[in-house]
C-alpha cells in the first residue's frame, strides 16, 4: 500500500446513514455514494461520539469522548491544546486543507488546517440545564418550512455549498506537488433549514416513500423532547412534504460529491489518493414522531461511513456490519499515514487490517453521549454486538436488541432474561464515566459559558 496516501475526507451534516442507495434505500437518488461504497467498505454500524454538531466535530479531530474532552453541547468551546488529526498529518508532511463547515467553537480557527476557509467564525453560547426555553413552533418552522429557489434562505445555502465544491475542484486541479494532501469537504446540509429546488421536492413528494413509524412508546424522555420542540403540532401534510424536501437535499449533496469525485479522476491522483464520506450526525426525518438528532435513535446517531482507495489495496464492495465509532478514524489515519511516532491518547481503534483484508474486527463497545438542552441530566448510550444500552441520568434508560427489534420499539430494560446482558452494558457504559461527576463538570461549565455570552447578546455575529 501507498505510503502516504493523499486523503480527500467528506463529511455532510445530518445525514441519516440509512438513506443511501447502497443502504438498503431504493427511493432516495444517491448514484455517487453508491459508486463509491461498491469501490470501497461500508460500515453499517458506525455512530458518532456524540448526536450535536459542535461536540460530535471536536471528537472526531481529536478521537476523544466528548465529556474527555471536555466538549458538552453547541456552544462549549473546543480546546486549542488538543492534538487533532490535522495537527498529526500536518507533522507527517502533508498539506492540510479544511474546505466548508466544521463547525470550531473556540480561539482557534484552524486546528492544525494549513487552510481553513469557506465557513463562518462560530462564537461560545451558553444555557444552564433546567432553564431551557421549550418553543413548540420551532419544530413546525425548521422542518415544515421549505425554501425553493428564489427564496434567500435557499439562495444563500446553494452560494455557500457550490462555493466549497469549487475550491475542492480548483484545489485538485493544482494540489501541491512535493507532498501529500489531505483536503476535507464539509457541507452544511441535508442539515436543515430545508432547501431544495422545487423540481426535486415535487419528485421526491410523488414519489413512494415509506410512512415513518409513530410515536407511540416512546420513553418519558422523548415524549418531553417532542413537546420541547413542537413536533406533535405537524401535520400529515408537513411531515410527508419534511420527508421530501430532505430526500431531495440528500440527493443534492450527492450531486455535488458527483462533482469532486470527477474532478480527483481528471486531476489523475484517484489512484494515490483515500477518499472516506460520513457525517457528524444523522436526522430522526419523523421516525418515532421525532425530527433532528440529539437522541440515541438510530436514525439521529448512527452515521453514513463509506472508505474507498482499491488502488491503495482497499477491499471493494465490502459491508462491515461490526460496530465502530467515528473515533476510530483518528487511530486508523495514523497508520495509513505512517505516523507510528505519533503517542496521544486516543479513545478510537485502528480498523486498518479490515480495510485491506478479511480480517473480522473483534467486538467492542461503541459510546455516544448527550449533554446538551431540552434534557435533564447526563445521558450516554453503548452499543455492543446487537444491544444497545440508553442511560438518562435520573429518567430511567431503555435496552433494545436491534437483531429483533431494529425499529427500536420494544424496551427490555425491565425483562428478566435480559438481566445478565443489562448489567454487562451497564458495567461498560459506568467504566471511567460517572453521571454524577459529569453533571457537576456539565453544569459549572455552562454557568461559565452563560455569563459570557450573555454580554454580547443583540451584537453582530462574529465573522
Amino acid at each position: 500500500m501507498h505510503e502516504r496516501p493523499n486523503i480527500l475526507f467528506i463529511i455532510s451534516d445530518q445525514h441519516t446513514a440509512d438513506l443511501m442507495g447502497c443502504a438498503g434505500a431504493r427511493f432516495v437518488d444517491t448514484p455517487n455514494l453508491d459508486r463509491l461504497a461498491e469501490r470501497g467498505v461500508r460500515f453499517s454500524a458506525a455512530y458518532c461520539a456524540y448526536p450535536h454538531c459542535v461536540p460530535s466535530r471536536a471528537a472526531l479531530m481529536t478521537g476523544l469522548q466528548t465529556f474527555r474532552i471536555p466538549c458538552y453541547d453547541n456552544g462549549a468551546t473546543f480546546r486549542s491544546d488538543l492534538p487533532t488529526w490535522a495537527h498529526m498529518l500536518r507533522h507527517a508532511g502533508y498539506y492540510t486543507v479544511m474546505n466548508g463547515k466544521m463547525h470550531f467553537v473556540g480561539e482557534d480557527f484552524w486546528r492544525g488546517f494549513h487552510d481553513h476557509v469557506n465557513e463562518r467564525r462560530t462564537a461560545i453560547g451558553g444555557f444552564r440545564w433546567g432553564e431551557e426555553r421549550p418553543d413548540p413552533t420551532t419544530g413546525k418552522r425548521y422542518w415544515a418550512d421549505l425554501h425553493f429557489e428564489g427564496d434567500p434562505v435557499f439562495e444563500r445555502r446553494m452560494r455557500e455549498e457550490t462555493a466549497r465544491v469549487q475550491y475542492a475542484v480548483e484545489f485538485l486541479k493544482r494540489p501541491p506537488a512535493d507532498r501529500p494532501w489531505c483536503h476535507v469537504l464539509g457541507f452544511a446540509g441535508p442539515h436543515y433549514p430545508q432547501c431544495c429546488t422545487r423540481e426535486a421536492f415535487e419528485r421526491y413528494a410523488a414519489a413512494a416513500i415509506p410512512e415513518p413509524l409513530g410515536p407511540d412508546r416512546l420513553h418519558p424522555r422523548h415524549l418531553y423532547w417532542r413537546r420541547c420542540w413542537g413536533f406533535e403540532q405537524l401535520t400529515a401534510e408537513q411531515i410527508r412534504g419534511g420527508r421530501a424536501a430532505y430526500l431531495a437535499m440528500v440527493s443534492q449533496i450527492d450531486a455535488w460529491i458527483g462533482q469532486v469525485l470527477d474532478a480527483l479522476d481528471r486531476s489523475g491522483q484517484a489512484e494515490r489518493t483515500l477518499i472516506v464520506y460520513t457525517a457528524d450526525h444523522g436526522e430522526m426525518w419523523g421516525e418515532h414522531g421525532l425530527w433532528g438528532k440529539q437522541v440515541f435513535f438510530e436514525e439521529s446517531a448512527r452515521i453514513p461511513l463509506i472508505v474507498s482507495g482499491p488502488s491503495l489495496g482497499i477491499r471493494s464492495n465490502t459491508v462491515v456490519n461490526t460496530p465502530v465509532s467515528l473515533l476510530d478514524l483518528y487511530p486508523t489515519f495514523k497508520t495509513l499515514a505512517g505516523a507510528d511516532y505519533w503517542t496521544v491518547p486516543l479513545d478510537g481503534r485502528d480498523w486498518t487490517p479490515v480495510l485491506r483484508s478479511e480480517a473480522a474486527l473483534p467486538d467492542a463497545p461503541v459510546f455516544s453521549e448527550y449533554d446538551g438542552p431540552d434534557t435533564k441530566g447526563p445521558e450516554r448510550m453503548v452499543r455492543f454486538q446487537n444491544w444497545k444500552l440508553n442511560y438518562y441520568h435520573h429518567q430511567g434508560m431503555e435496552l433494545f436488541d436491534l437483531a429483533s427489534d431494529s425499529n427500536e420499539v420494544t424496551n427490555r430494560v425491565d425483562d428478566p432474561a435480559c438481566r445478565t446482558i443489562l448489567d454487562r452494558l451497564m458495567a461498560m457504559l459506568t467504566d471511567g464515566w460517572d453521571p454524577e461527576t459529569v453533571d457537576r463538570l456539565v453544569r459549572e461549565d455552562q454557568n461559565r459559558r452563560v455569563w459570557v455570552s450573555s454580554c454580547y447578546r443583540g451584537m453582530p455575529k462574529a465573522l
